[in-house]
């Protein structure tokens, strides 16, 4: 499916979950490109939005799919420190596909 949001930082990498500033997502960032609102010129910081809703690296997806549905994704922290981005798609695929926890305690990982 490829990358729909990229966290924006603040600070070079190691990135903390504080030194997200922003969100760039490919929806706006196209719909930019295409009116003629963007150009390959432009600083990222120009076109970012804000920075996604996070949610906890051990949280179960039934906590998590509210908060992802209505931002259309969610930034996933562990520890402070940012682990990847999860997206409605992604949790709609979850929800919808056969069961399986090889953790055995029903915990996204």
């Amino acid at each position: 499916a490829g990358v729909r949001y990229l966290p924006v930082s603040s600070a070079p990498p190691p990135v903390r979950l504080a030194e997200i500033t922003g969100t760039v997502d490919e929806t706006t960032l196209t719909a930019r490109f295409e009116q003629g609102r963007a150009q390959l010129t432009d600083t990222v910081g120009g076109h970012m939005s804000a920075v996604l809703p996070v949610v906890g690296w051990g949280q179960w997806i039934a906590e998590v799919a509210d908060t992802v549905a209505a931002a259309g994704a969610a930034l996933v922290a562990d520890g402070g420190i940012p682990r990847g981005i999860v997206t409605a798609h992604d949790v709609t695929a979850m929800l919808t596909a056969p069961a399986r926890d090889p953790s055995g305690d029903g915990a996204w990982r």
